[in-house]
């Protein structure tokens, strides 16, 4: 049964504004951490809006994104919520900086979810990234020491 493109349009555009409106809220979430990155730096540095522009921070969550895509699709892994959870306690027991990390949840709002997704998350890629790289580095580097 072959649908008309016209009934899929109003679906579609809702599709891409609610990605929209997502990519817009985990924007402003990365710009409240990196400001408050930006306020603990040392020495005289350009306005924050000069120094981190828009652009730059939606350039970063867009790679943060593509890196738990590149996650999910060549190793299969996907971030669940228990994993995330994880993330949040290793990071809440384990900082250094107990006082700037009660800073950046605060510029979220105190919204744990908030926190998980913009804050723990690119972590948790990040090292689970790093993890699938360096054993695959591992093998590679130990079946060379067999020929």
């Amino acid at each position: 049964m072959r649908m008309k493109f016209w009934l899929l349009l109003p679906l579609l555009v809702g599709c891409v504004a609610a990605l929209a409106d997502d990519l817009a809220a985990l924007v402003r979430d990365r710009a409240a951490i990196e400001h408050v990155y930006y306020s603990h730096r040392l020495g005289q540095k350009p306005p924050f809006e000069q120094a981190t522009p828009p652009a730059l921070i939606e350039r970063l969550v867009k790679e943060d994104l593509r890196k738990e895509s590149a996650l999910r699709k060549v190793y299969g892994v996907a971030i669940t919520p228990a994993l995330l959870e994880t993330e949040v306690e290793r990071i809440n027991t384990t900082t250094r900086a107990p006082d700037m990390l009660a800073e950046i949840k605060v510029a979220l709002g105190d919204d744990p979810a908030k926190f998980a997704q913009a804050f723990a998350k690119p972590f948790l890629v990040e090292r689970l990234l790093r993890d699938k790289l360096d054993r695959k580095s591992t093998r590679l580097n130990s079946s060379h020491a067999n020929i």
